[in-house]
């Protein structure tokens, strides 16, 4: 049974709340980033009531609310900086090392590169899906280089999950900078391996 998120990662979290303060201090206020509204392109997280099947959103995660963790539930399309016991993935802040991704409770995980775009990757794989060890799945490898401050390079590396139900979907992070990180993400909801959606936008 795996431990819950605030055990599983308490040496990053603590970490994360004393450094959020020395990342974030330095940010002019003009230079932040507002909560996504409805015509920013980005999808209303935990809106699912105009969300179509085959629909692939992009998801907001801001690292510098609550203890510096934002969940994700594909199944909602939400994200939190609360604690909760059900997720799928989550980006934690580690400064001053780059924030890592972590899957949830009982989700694997395959990376399958950056080889074809989102849209491209139609298919989850079979198997070769990993859950979170010693080292984690995803951790800092959505990014090749960069700062926080400057803004990540992100690696476009696609990464199909395999939700605790048994669904697959497909994560890619899109961009990171300042405590604030872009995911395109896609849920299939009927139990198929068929990631073929189209952007909400």
């Amino acid at each position: 049974m795996q431990q819950p998120l605030g055990l599983r990662w308490s040496r990053w979290i603590s970490l994360s709340i004393a450094a959020l303060w020395m990342g974030c201090g330095n940010i002019d206020e003009s230079d932040e980033k507002e909560p996504a509204e409805s015509d920013t392109g980005l999808w209303d997280a935990g809106d699912t009531s105009s969300l179509s099947p085959g629909t692939c959103v992009e998801l907001e995660l801001n690292l510098h609310e609550g203890s510096g963790q934002a969940l994700v539930t594909l199944e909602t399309m939400s994200v939190t900086n609360e604690e909760v016991a059900d997720y799928d993935f989550a980006m934690v802040n580690q400064m001053p090392e780059p924030p890592a991704l972590f899957l949830g409770p009982s989700v694997t995980a395959l990376n399958l590169g950056n080889d074809d775009s989102f849209e491209a990757v139609v298919e989850a794989p079979s198997d070769g899906y990993e859950a979170d060890g010693d080292a984690p799945v995803i951790g800092t490898e959505w990014r090749t280089g960069g700062n926080g401050t400057d803004g990540h390079v992100v690696s476009g590396n696609i990464y199909v999950l395999k939700t605790a139900d048994g669904k697959y979907g497909k994560i890619s992070v899109t961009s990171a900078k300042q405590g604030i990180a872009t995911i395109d993400a896609y849920l299939q909801a009927d139990g198929s391996r068929a990631l073929e959606c189209t952007p909400a936008r």
